[in-house]
């Protein structure tokens, strides 16, 4: 396409006449990858059949910028014709040498350096002063030998401040640019590119450019590519849709500056630097046309492709662009992209496997989290895993992987990407002194301890950190390639009740082919106790070899009940007094009737989820400065508590015992009830809590039966008031629970259960004095499960103090989710040897429905 002159007001900033894009086309961008283009900032200024005429128009000069040897195939033939004030051999003095030294080339290999390793940085503060584009770069590895133009180096950038009447160019490389923070404009001979955090710019060997800073400070990296220049990848069996697509990349249109001044022009050749000063800008190039060219990309606009029914591809089908070796199999350099994306895959293991590889991989994260590493690898961080160095996933990372709910699940705001070569990457003195690297990092796959033991699955559930020994056996409903059916936990395994029942192992009346629990629940305290006394026989070391047992690994874990009601307690005085303090002062934080009875609402039975599944942020109405808004929550929360299923129903009108209570109660289940505390706000008052709690309730998928914890049953915190007669009990009404909460993997509170105030026996009592009946079914939240500590506190509310307080989360401050976090709840009663525990309890939070 050709362009007629234009200059918009952001071009005079760069003091550059920029030509306006055609119809169609991005304003100051031509679409495509390696097109032939032509553009020009002033009319008629590309002369019209030819290449080179005997006179241009303005007076300008026709010269040739090659990017391929004259004689490759006219098919891969890279070249541009440029048409500018000054030919380039006028903007070229005497070279000097200089230093720059953090900027290195390969080979450079020094001695008391190891490369040999897995290696991860934490981001790079930007130093305070004035850093330009050559003084800000710091590289940290080195690959191949640029003497002979194969391998690559990577860097950082850290730039504070913008060249000015200065320019640059590289013989040596090609530079791929990956903005983390900050946004930078390079003015280049062929146009004007700015790029911003989550897009890339190309910028080819020879090209003569400025860098400016639009926004600072401007952190990101750098691949600099020594060997054949970036290509797109062949797309295969893929066919031609997908990945990076051609339309999507940018070239800039014509921009030039008619300029006098004192210039200095930095050129790095074979892995030196020299200076040449000139007295006028080199960026005068009015108008060209070819194939060889600067160019930018958004990577928001990357199409992933994925498995869609089990296992996963290799990490090579995210290449956005790749640099040939010249050698099938392996490549100088492919540019690797892990953006958000749908996990859907059964049966497989989800994150990117343990392996080695020929390839050197380092890593950089862009924002986010990266699923495989949930812990320390923080926005603008690098890792580093050399050829044949072993890596992969961490213990958290494993664990939610082998245990997790196999749902559709979207990997949500994380962008991270990976310079892959053939080559072994050597760090620089930089890297191994003076970047912050994480000493500890190679520690992170030291709890992958041994879990072998040559013996069945149910027997390996004796481990001392497994969830799910004889000793627990919860309950659950699952399903595989059948329908959803009952089962119990037992090590990594599952025990099919449904296909115990057929076979004739045990006998529950046919209700554990029900895909609900509901049934053999209603069947009374007898029926649970026969079923398992039965269920510890069958798992025994002495029973059955050929139980049918399935995979935890390959089920979907399905919500265990069909929730008849749902009630919500406030039953730790640390969480009510703390949240009190917050609105209401100290003076008047807890209500007259809090020490007498325990506070509740109804909740809605029917946004109750599995663990696992997606919570969508909730609209709703919120106080604003003048008057309601409606809006997507900006304060949404978690709440860390435990479910109690209640097993037997009343009649209306019946009041029961705390000690009657404790006996309907059939189990426990871990319980987040997501909280939006600015519609919680507006909405609380006379009534209580409603839109702000309605919109999704998380439970774990394993109920752990009352029988399960008996052993761990311990007396509550100290009381002030003795509690009315119908709220007395005979018996110790909690239980001895390690819980806490994790978000993006970070473990953010640990607390005991037996801190609470009132017991769900007490809760369950208190709900049926009235004569209210309770149903099979029902589920009784505790509310938020608080200590007298900071690092007790199980909401984001109380940690923050009503977001006032930030808290560091993967080394970023944070006060109440975002889209795109996951949280995550776990308990456990530890016992001899063993631990009865609950499994996982996680959500990640999605953007708000349009």
């Amino acid at each position: 396409m050709k362009l007629g002159a234009a200059m918009t007001d952001s071009d005079q900033t760069s003091g550059m006449t920029r030509a306006p894009a055609g119809p169609g086309a991005h304003p100051g961008y031509l679409p495509g990858f390696g097109n032939d283009f032509e553009t020009e900032a002033l009319p008629d200024a590309l002369p019209q059949g030819q290449n080179s005429p005997q006179r241009c128009n303005y007076g300008l000069y026709a010269e040739q910028l090659s990017g391929t040897a004259f004689t490759a195939p006219r098919g891969q033939n890279e070249r541009t014709w440029c048409y500018r004030i000054r030919p380039s051999v006028h903007h070229t003095g005497r070279f000097a040498a200089i230093d720059l030294p953090y900027w290195k080339t390969a080979p450079h290999v020094l001695p008391g350096v190891t490369s040999l390793g897995q290696y991860r940085w934490d981001p790079i503060p930007v130093p305070e002063g004035d850093l330009t584009w050559l003084t800000g770069m710091r590289t940290m590895t080195t690959a191949g030998d640029v003497n002979i133009q194969v391998g690559m180096a990577t860097h950082v950038y850290l730039v504070t401040a913008s060249m000015r009447d200065e320019y640059f160019f590289s013989a040596d490389s090609e530079l791929l640019v990956v903005p983390q923070q900050g946004r930078l404009r390079f003015c280049t001979e062929l146009g004007i590119i700015d790029v911003q955090p989550q897009e890339i710019a190309i910028l080819p060997r020879g090209l003569v450019y400025r860098v400016e800073v639009l926004e600072g400070p401007a952190r990101g990296f750098v691949c600099e590519n020594y060997g054949q220049k970036f290509d797109l990848p062949d797309r295969g069996p893929i066919g031609a849709n997908c990945l990076a697509n051609p339309r999507d990349f940018k070239t800039p249109v014509a921009a030039f500056e008619d300029r006098d001044a004192r210039s200095r022009v930095v050129i790095k050749w074979c892995g030196q630097f020299h200076e040449t000063w000139i007295d006028h800008s080199p960026l005068d190039v009015v108008a060209w046309h070819g194939n060889y060219c600067a160019y930018k990309y958004d990577l928001r606009t990357y199409s992933p492709v994925g498995a869609i029914l089990f296992d996963h591809p290799d990490p090579s089908i995210f290449t956005v662009l790749t640099a040939p070796s010249g050698q099938d199999g392996t490549a100088n350099i492919d540019f690797v992209l892990f953006r958000d994306r749908w996990m859907v895959a059964e049966h497989s293991f989800r994150p990117p496997w343990y392996h080695k590889n020929i390839m050197s991989e380092l890593m950089g994260n862009i924002h986010g989290i990266y699923d495989a590493k949930p812990q320390g690898f923080a926005p603008g961080g690098i890792s580093l895993h050399n050829c044949m160095l072993p890596h992969g996933p961490d213990r958290e990372a494993f664990d939610k992987a082998t245990t997790g709910d196999l749902v559709p699940h979207k990997l949500a705001e994380t962008m991270s990407f990976m310079f892959e070569t053939r080559f072994p990457q050597h760090l620089t003195e930089y890297a191994a002194r003076e970047a912050p690297m994480q000493p500890e990092y190679i520690d992170v796959w030291n709890r992958l301890e041994k879990k072998f033991d040559g013996t069945p699955g149910v027997l390996s559930a004796n481990r001392p950190d497994c969830d799910f020994p004889l000793n627990n056996l919860p309950y659950g409903v699952f399903s595989d390639d059948r329908g959803p059916r009952c089962g119990v936990a037992i090590g990594d395994r599952i025990l099919d009740l449904a296909a115990c029942e057929a076979q004739g192992l045990l006998d529950a009346g046919g209700t554990f082919a029900a895909p609900r629990m509901n049934d053999f629940i209603a069947r009374g305290p007898d029926a649970w106790a026969a079923a398992r006394a039965r269920l510890t026989a069958l798992l025994s070391p002495d029973g059955p070899r050929d139980l049918p047992l399935v995979a935890m690994a390959g089920a979907r874990l399905h919500l265990p009940i069909r929730v008849e009601g749902f009630t919500d307690f406030y039953a730790s005085r640390h969480h009510a007094f703390n949240v009190g303090c917050l609105f209401r002062g100290p003076d008047n934080a807890l209500p007259p009737q809090w020490d007498h009875m325990p506070i509740g609402y109804n909740g809605r039975a029917s946004s109750i989820v599995v663990s696992g599944t997606p919570v969508h942020r909730p609209m709703g109405q919120v106080a604003g400065p003048a008057g309601p808004e409606w809006t997507a929550s900006r304060r949404l929360d978690l709440e860390l508590e435990l479910g109690a299923i209640v097993g037997a129903a009343t009649a209306l009108g019946t009041r029961v015992t705390v000690d009657q209570a404790e006996d309907m109660i059939f189990g426990h289940v871990l319980l987040n009830d997501w909280s939006a505390r600015d519609i919680q706000a507006w909405e609380y008052q006379p009534l209580g809590p409603f839109q702000g709690k309605a919109f999704a309730t998380t439970i774990s998928p394993w109920i752990v039966t009352r029988a399960a914890l008996e052993p761990f049953r311990r007396a509550g915190a100290a009381r002030t008031v003795d509690p009315m007669p119908h709220l007395r009990d005979s018996r110790p009404g909690f239980h001895d629970l390690a819980m806490g909460w994790t978000l993006n993997g970070q473990v953010m509170a640990r607390v005991n259960y037996a801190v609470m105030h009132w017991s769900q026996a007490q809760a369950l009592a208190h709900h049926a004095s009235s004569g209210c009946p309770m149903n099979v079914g029902d589920l009784l939240g505790s509310g938020t499960i608080s200590g007298p500590t900071p690092d007790q506190t199980g909401a984001l509310l109380e940690m923050t103090r009503n977001g006032q307080q930030p808290v560091t989360v993967n080394g970023q401050p944070r006060t109440f989710l975002q889209d795109g976090d996951e949280v995550g709840l776990f308990a456990h009663a530890q016992g001899a040897g063993y631990r009865v525990g609950f499994g996982p309890c996680t959500g990640r939070v999605m953007p708000a429905l349009p």
